[in-house]
């Protein structure tokens, strides 16, 4: 069976999160993808925790494992000018080279777009950073926290008159993976009418401050700033989380309009809940007004019905609800298993590592899915296959450092 990316080939330079989850997903729709690495300076990620039995090693990170499904790995120092030299080759047979090193390096290393064109005419350059590759902040270095601090986003984010920046950190990396796939996707979609290729160049912090929009525009044009709100919405209420019976178990609740009202108040009136006729909850803009004593009343409620329980309650009077669920909920859920949400592929050092796989699904196309790389496990198949290097050469250039 074809899958959509089969015979795209992905020279990943990239690192951590962003470029790494990007290329993963097109890996598991058929993309052959190379990641370069060098055990003189492994990819930070590598050696993070959690690590599979709380054993290091450049192979045992769940963070990196988790991020590089269904890839190849091949050894090569590119600060030697061997090693540089090598990419050239592989630039050649690919279709996509994809980094997010620091501006210039590649260029020092004699990587740069027009030089790579002139090797491959067709091959497209996708480009990471942090704030852009031009512009009077281009030389800014950061990760995630600071992507999310600058696009505005932190702002706005977290509880009603305490800090900023309580967003998960990693939200922008996540969000340039997407607009950086979908960018690929693009360019290899015109490659195909034109026959050339183009060089994509993308912000962390523009992706994250896509998320945003309704804010940008309200400060713009009428002059009202953001402020964190927690879980409050700006127009509907009850709508938030509220404590269920159990040690940390809470139920998500988003009533938008009066049918919805009846449905929650229905449920609860088990528990002699009277609030439907209430004339402080009267209609949505009641509601929303007095949202704090609303809150209070409905968790005073929940914290009397198990979870699950309450959720299938309101999801049948047609109540937007859900349980919070733990990672331990989300592996174990039947609704996510019937879908084959979770995958565990059986990693050769650590064994089966299970984890969420594609967030989407393409009818009776099953994705690649093979475990992470060992740190240079396709050395023969990328210098020897593809590049075609003699295992004599092959073990000069071990000697030498260069596939190292």
């Amino acid at each position: 069976m074809t899958l959509p990316l089969e015979g795209i080939r992905i020279l990943d330079l990239t690192w951590w999160i962003a470029g790494p989850l990007a290329t993963m997903q097109m890996a598991m729709m058929g993309a052959e993808v190379i990641r370069l690495e060098s055990r003189a300076r492994p990819d930070s990620m590598r050696l993070t925790t959690p690590f599979a039995e709380n054993e290091p090693g450049v192979n045992r990170s769940g963070r990196w494992n988790s991020h590089n499904f269904s890839k190849h790995s091949a050894a090569l120092n590119l600060s030697k000018p061997e090693g540089a030299e090598l990419a050239k080759r592989l630039v050649a047979k690919c279709d996509i080279v994809f980094e997010n090193f620091a501006g210039g390096v590649l260029d020092r290393m004699g990587l740069d777009y027009e030089t790579l064109k002139a090797i491959n005419p067709r091959i497209i350059l996708c480009a990471v950073s942090v704030v852009g590759r031009d512009g009077p902040k281009a030389k800014y270095i950061g990760f995630g926290p600071g992507a999310i601090a600058y696009s505005g986003l932190g702002a706005i984010t977290g509880h009603k008159g305490g800090a900023p920046g309580t967003i998960p950190p990693f939200l922008a990396d996540y969000t340039t993976a997407w607009h950086a796939e979908l960018a690929m996707l693009a360019a290899l979609h015109e490659r195909k009418r034109t026959g050339v290729g183009r060089r994509i160049e993308l912000s962390m912090v523009e992706a994250a401050a896509s998320q945003l929009p309704e804010p940008f525009i309200d400060a713009t044009l009428n002059g009202r700033i953001a402020q964190p709100k927690g879980n409050d919405h700006p127009t509907t209420a009850p709508h938030g989380y509220y404590p269920c019976a159990g040690k940390d178990r809470w139920i998500a609740i988003a009533v938008e309009d009066d049918d919805q009202w009846f449905g929650l108040c229905e449920t609860l009136d088990g528990a002699d809940w009277k609030f439907s006729a209430d004339p402080r909850f009267a209609d949505g803009l009641l509601r929303h007004q007095n949202r704090e004593e609303l809150d209070a009343a409905i968790a005073e409620e929940t914290r009397q019905f198990d979870a699950f329980s309450l959720e299938g309650r309101l999801q049948t009077a047609g109540v937007p609800a859900g349980v919070a669920l733990t990672p331990a909920d989300v592996y174990a859920d039947p609704h996510l298993r019937s879908r084959e949400v979770i995958i565990a592929p059986e990693h050769p050092e650590v064994g089966p590592y299970p984890m969420v796989g594609l967030a989407w699904h393409i009818v009776d196309q099953p994705p690649v899915v093979r475990p992470s790389p060992l740190l240079g496990q396709d050395n023969a198949y990328v210098w020897g296959e593809l590049l075609g290097l003699t295992e004599a050469e092959i073990a000069e250039y071990e000697a030498a450092g260069v596939i190292n």
